[in-house]
């Protein structure tokens, strides 16, 4: 593989999209099919409820439950992006802005930023995930770096997509690819 290097300036877009990244990288499937299983149990519930209890009360316990149902149950679709919005949004207000530089090479990865500065061969890498705007590199111990998409051509993205689902295998995730 022929040798990629890019040195950026973390923009906030750029901040936004590595947290987003990292917070779905570490979604648990079991935790969204268990919310949506229950907005279902909630909503069959419900539907029971209205239909076979008469009286207003029944009626309108069995409308806010039926309501309490889409919520828990959309809730990674439409709730969480929102608190991690927010979350995100408050976090870049406090982070010193960064500057990065990581090349990929035939045997390795180099990561040199203002508080961090390795090369690693990527036996070492704990994991890779990679989504439509950045790729995160899993160095391990909690630490984590990534690379903006918009920094890379197309080419050059092609190429390190290759490289990187040849040498990380199974350590190797793209965003909706399990």
């Amino acid at each position: 593989m022929q040798p990629v290097e890019v040195t950026f300036l973390v923009t906030k877009q750029d901040f936004y999209e590595w947290k987003r990244a990292l917070s779905r990288a570490q979604l648990r499937r079991w935790e969204v099919m268990l919310c949506r299983g229950m907005g279902l149990c909630f909503l069959i519930l419900g539907i029971c409820g209205a239909c076979f209890f008469p009286g207003t009360a029944a009626k309108t316990a069995c409308a806010l439950l039926m309501l309490l149902s889409v919520a828990v149950g959309l809730y990674y679709d439409t709730l969480y992006p929102y608190l991690i919005h927010r979350r995100i949004t408050a976090m870049w207000e406090t982070a010193p802005q960064k500057t990065y530089r990581i090349g990929f090479s035939e045997q390795q990865v180099t990561v040199d930023s203002e508080r961090y500065c390795a090369t690693l061969p990527y036996a070492m890498l704990s994991g890779v995930y990679e989504d439509s705007h950045v790729i995160l590199l899993d160095i391990g111990a909690g630490e984590l770096h990534f690379v903006p998409k918009r920094t890379l051509t197309k080419e050059e993205q092609q190429r390190l997509q290759q490289h990187l689902k040849r040498v990380m295998n199974e350590k190797y995730k793209q965003e909706g690819v399990r």
